[in-house]
């Protein structure tokens, strides 16, 4: 009922713009620990956005998780003392900081390091298509200028807010700042370090001095792209089978391990003596090694 009142009230709604508010203004200012956790904050409704194509506000997504946090806390309070217990109010108090503690700790886990994951990989996989975009329009006979714009408006994050900064720059400096080094200042960000946007700068700067076609270069160089990323689908998908193989057996081995030195027969003369003990060190080591060198092969980069 109080939360239908706020938002007939429109309440709700100025509460969720002026967390927002908060938030982008601590997440970008004054380097610090609120700035740090601010961050981490947006970062996990970015995070969202970016995996599931959700467009939640930082302010949105927090508020709805404090409100159906309280209406966790309070059932499982009640179900905890009972509908007139004494210490229901206390275990839903408890449950409730219990809840607003994960938010914290998975904030400061996952809402840098898995969005700079995702970002990555969101920016590998829409980049050519940004890039084909680019030269259509290019070769339509429009400006530099109006195909960054039209990326920035079409895409999601990460391309519209890295695009639209790049715009930004190109127009506030009076054209000193071209589109190329824009572009490679994008790719030299450690976030995302993009073989793809080299190329694309490269390309630019120089087909603009010689007056060659731009567009059809960025077309053919967007073609280029979809064929490799094919091909690496291809190669993953042809090196899936031995990757499963891999952890399959480090799982078996690593049962077998358990239960040798667990099991009582073989527990009393592993760990009974020193030839026991030398030879469970000594196969620890190897499975440890084993581990390390069949996750460094299969974790190689295609």
């Amino acid at each position: 009922m109080s939360l239908y009142v706020l938002w007939r009230l429109g309440l709700l709604r100025r509460g969720i713009d002026g967390v927002n508010e908060v938030l982008l203004r601590t997440a970008h200012g004054t380097s610090g620990s609120f700035q740090r956790l601010a961050l981490a904050l947006v970062h996990v409704a970015d995070y969202l956005e970016l995996t599931r194509g959700t467009r939640l506000s930082p302010g949105s997504f927090w508020i709805g998780y404090t409100i159906v946090g309280l209406f966790a806390s309070e059932v499982l309070g009640n179900a905890a003392g009972g509908p007139t217990g004494d210490d229901a109010p206390r275990v839903a108090i408890v449950l409730y900081l219990l809840v607003l503690v994960v938010g914290l700790i998975v904030a400061l886990l996952a809402g840098t390091s898995l969005y700079n994951r995702a970002a990555q990989k969101t920016m590998i996989r829409l980049l050519p298509e940004a890039l084909g975009i680019m030269g259509d329009e290019i070769g339509a006979g429009h400006s530099v200028e109006s195909a960054v714009q039209r990326v920035a408006l079409q895409f999601g994050k990460p391309l519209s807010q890295e695009f639209s900064d790049a715009l930004v720059k190109m127009v506030a400096s009076g054209g000193l700042i071209t589109i190329d080094e824009a572009l490679s200042e994008i790719a030299q960000n450690p976030l995302y370090e993009s073989d793809a946007l080299d190329q694309a700068a490269l390309t630019i700067s120089v087909v603009r001095p010689l007056g060659g076609d731009l567009g059809e270069l960025l077309s053919d160089l967007a073609k280029l792209l979809h064929q490799r990323e094919a091909t690496e689908r291809e190669i993953r998908t042809q090196l899936a089978p031995g990757r499963q193989s891999a952890w399959s057996l480090i799982f078996i081995i690593g049962v077998l391990q358990i239960a040798l030195s667990l099991f009582p027969l073989f527990s009393s003369l592993l760990w009974g003596t020193f030839l026991g003990r030398t030879t469970l060190i000594g196969a620890l080591i190897m499975f440890g090694i084993s581990i390390f060198w069949i996750i460094q092969i299969n974790s190689q980069d295609v």
